[in-house]
């Protein structure tokens, strides 16, 4: 609808006005002579939102209690002045647990830690939790939180073939390779020829372990090998020993051991096969290592070869 300029006789010269207004929209007002005047026409506050980071949100946990793990996050508001208000909610399953919640408004930023309490299920990659942020009622973000755990070691499996070269080593409970059950202040001395490999390990999707289990000791039979998960991996010392002793940790004959003229093994040449179960912080590996063949030979030089066959 428009606005319409009427003018009657006998009324003073002046700017007679008919201002019609149709519902949801506002015209401007004709003066006389054609010209219209701007009227300022009042616009609806714009919508609070919420971004999160990182999104999606992985986080895990260990089950021996060895680290905390958790994902810190940070959800942004616009505008700034709405960070007071803002309310974190968990909808869906309930996975993980928010806690430390910090807001600064001037930057308009709410952080929190977000801790896993169960995985996610094998068949919700995307997850089937979500963190969401509320304003006076109404939705205004979410991001999914994806409870990943260690679940399986990966392939292709490592495996190694070539001469090695014996390492004069002092063992206990601490190092790696490792030695256990020894008596209190006791080391163990051994020539060592083994490969040096990195097992992957995934999750229950089957992807590399995220970074956030990076640090995360590995247990062998629930027994510590001193090693950590990195980047998705572990260490693992594999190959041959021939013992030698066990003597008193400090002692003029562990500590020049290193320095000794290595020993042969006791079999020079040989093969077995090993399963080993394995566990990332307390989460049991399934397969672990199944089927992994160690062969030995011992050259005429005293050379050793040791292949890793692991299908």
């Amino acid at each position: 609808m428009g606005a319409t300029l009427l003018t009657m006789r006998g009324v003073p010269a002046c700017v007679v006005v008919l201002w019609l207004v149709s519902f949801g929209s506002t015209a401007a007002p004709i003066l006389a002579g054609g010209e219209t005047s701007k009227v300022p026409v009042a616009h609806a506050a714009p919508r609070p939102s919420v971004s999160f980071s990182p999104g999606p949100i992985k986080t895990g946990y260990t089950k021996d209690g060895s680290v905390d793990i958790k994902a810190t996050v940070t959800a942004t508001v616009d505008p700034k002045d709405r960070t007071d208000d803002i309310k974190i909610k968990i909808s869906g399953h309930r996975r993980v647990a928010v806690a430390n919640i910090q807001r600064d408004k001037a930057e308009g930023t709410v952080t929190f830690e977000v801790r896993g309490k169960s995985p996610t299920a094998k068949n919700k990659q995307d997850g089937n939790t979500t963190i969401e942020a509320w304003i006076k009622g109404k939705l205004a973000g979410s991001a999914s939180a994806i409870v990943v755990i260690p679940a399986a070691i990966g392939t292709p499996h490592p495996q190694a073939n070539g001469v090695v070269q014996p390492k004069n080593l002092v063992t206990d409970a601490t190092t790696s390779p490792a030695a256990n059950d020894l008596p209190a202040g006791m080391v163990a001395l051994g020539t060592w020829y083994q490969h040096w490999l990195a097992i992957p390990v995934v999750d229950q999707f089957g992807n590399a372990l995220d970074s956030i289990y990076d640090g995360v000791p590995v247990t062998e039979s629930h027994i510590p090998i001193n090693k950590k998960m990195s980047g998705g991996t572990y260490k693992d010392p594999v190959g041959r020993v021939r013992a030698v002793a066990a003597v008193l940790a400090g002692s003029l004959v562990a500590l020049t051991w290193p320095n000794q003229p290595a020993f042969a093994l006791a079999q020079p040449n040989g093969q077995d096969t090993v399963n080993v179960s394995v566990e990332v912080g307390g989460h049991s590996l399934n397969p672990a290592v199944v089927n992994r063949t160690r062969k030995w030979s011992t050259a005429a030089n005293g050379d050793v070869t040791v292949q890793i066959i692991w299908p």
